[in-house]
Formats: structure tokens, C-alpha cells, sequence
């Protein structure tokens, strides 16, 4: 991947189930960035962005809705361990913290929340995309709502 990259500028991805796919990118990002080479973090973190959206639509909850997890049944722990070894404010950190916001409104106990207490750095990269997505909260008669911040969508923050 590395040497596509260097030497075409664009990166040809096979087809990986979505936990590898993300595995792969998260590697190549670290690789790119110990081997100093810039203009791959952007890339790699719309990459995983997209593997997240496609897959999240597959996971619905036991009344077919949308699972409120569904942005991160992809992301392994594994993924987590590796995210933060890249620099804090990294593009492809930013993107899985993006992928908890939703599972952290809706949850008291969110699917990754032991991993994710055990990784601070990752933790406070989380806290940056709830503040973010906190200001696209708005408040209707009946119900709440805020920005889904990797797809756009709106969600009623259901209370818990």
C-alpha cells in the first residue's frame, strides 16, 4: 500500500470484511506517519469512514430500526489499541471517536466502553466529537435531537 501510494498517489483497497478493512487502513495510517509520509491521513480516514457507513445500515435493533450502535460493530478493540498510537488529532482518530458519538448519547454502558476507559488518549478524542456533536443538539415540543456526525443524520436522543 505504502508503495502505491508513493508511487500513484491513490491507494487500490481490496475487498476485506469491514473489522479488516479498518485494520488495514489504521496500519497503513501508523506506517505513513512513522515513515513521515503526509497527505495519506485524510484518505485513510474518509476510507474508514465509508467502510463504516456501509456496514452500519446491516445492524438494526429488535424492533428493525437502526441500532444505535450500528457505527461501531466494525470497530474492534484491536482498532482502539491501535488508533492511539497515532498523534492526537489525527483524521482517523477523529473518525472512530465520530463512530461512538451515537452509542454514547443513547447508552449509560456503550458497547466499547471498557476498552475505551482504558485508552485516555482515545477517551478524550470521544469527548471532543460529543462536544462537537452537543452543539447540533436541538429541542423540539416532544423530543431531542442531534446530528449523527459521520452520516449527517438526524437521531431523537432517546432517554434512557
Amino acid at each position: 500500500m505504502l508503495v502505491q501510494w508513493v508511487c500513484i498517489g491513490r491507494i487500490v483497497f481490496k475487498d476485506l470484511p469491514p473489522a479488516d478493512a479498518i485494520a488495514l487502513s489504521i496500519e497503513f495510517a501508523r506506517l505513513a506517519d512513522m515513515c513521515d509520509i503526509t497527505g495519506t491521513e485524510s484518505s485513510m480516514a474518509e476510507h474508514i469512514e465509508g467502510i463504516i457507513l456501509s456496514d452500519a445500515p446491516l445492524h438494526k435493533d429488535s424492533w428493525g430500526s437502526r441500532d444505535h450502535n450500528a457505527n461501531n460493530y466494525s470497530i474492534t478493540t484491536q482498532h482502539i489499541e491501535s488508533v492511539v498510537l497515532l498523534p492526537s488529532g489525527h483524521p482517523v482518530r477523529g473518525v472512530l471517536a465520530m463512530a461512538m458519538v451515537e452509542g454514547f448519547f443513547q447508552f449509560d454502558n456503550h458497547r466499547l466502553q471498557k476498552q475505551i476507559q482504558e485508552n485516555s488518549g482515545f477517551a478524550v478524542d470521544i469527548l471532543a466529537a460529543v462536544k462537537a456533536t452537543s452543539k447540533t443538539i436541538t429541542r423540539g415540543e416532544y423530543s431531542t435531537h442531534f446530528k449523527e456526525p459521520l452520516s449527517g443524520v438526524v437521531v431523537m436522543l432517546e432517554s434512557t
